[in-house]
């Protein structure tokens, strides 16, 4: 996600059409990295029996980002500045690394230990 967001981020610095370009090659890298993973810890995280409600709860939710986003960024555009869009992908990114962190923290530390079986 860190990756993600950075190269969200660098959308708000770069004036150049290489530096769009490098922002796109960091964004691209960060959602290969990111939807794979993401995508095997909720299958993970799911009961065997509701795997495909995990899922698609988890996809239902990148829709609705779908949806809101345009709403938010043209508020942003029009209220504030074209560059705060991609500042406020960037905090929204930094904020999701910090969650993912935690959450990882947490998983790691409630985790019971393997029974391992003398059968």
């Amino acid at each position: 996600m860190l990756t993600y967001a950075l190269g969200v981020g660098s959308f708000a610095l770069m004036k150049s059409f290489w530096g769009f370009w490098t922002g796109m090659v960091v964004m691209t890298f960060g959602e290969l990295i990111l939807i794979p993973t993401v995508s095997k810890y909720i299958a993970d995280l799911a009961p065997a029996d509701m795997r495909g409600r995990y899922m698609s709860f988890y996809w239902f939710a990148w829709g609705i980002a779908r949806a809101i986003a345009p709403l938010a960024g043209g508020a942003l555009n029009d209220n504030v500045s074209p560059r705060s869009i991609w500042i406020g992908g960037l905090i929204i990114g930094l904020t999701s690394t910090l969650g993912l962190l935690l959450l990882s923290s947490r998983t790691r530390t409630s985790q019971p230990e393997p029974v391992i079986s003398s059968d």
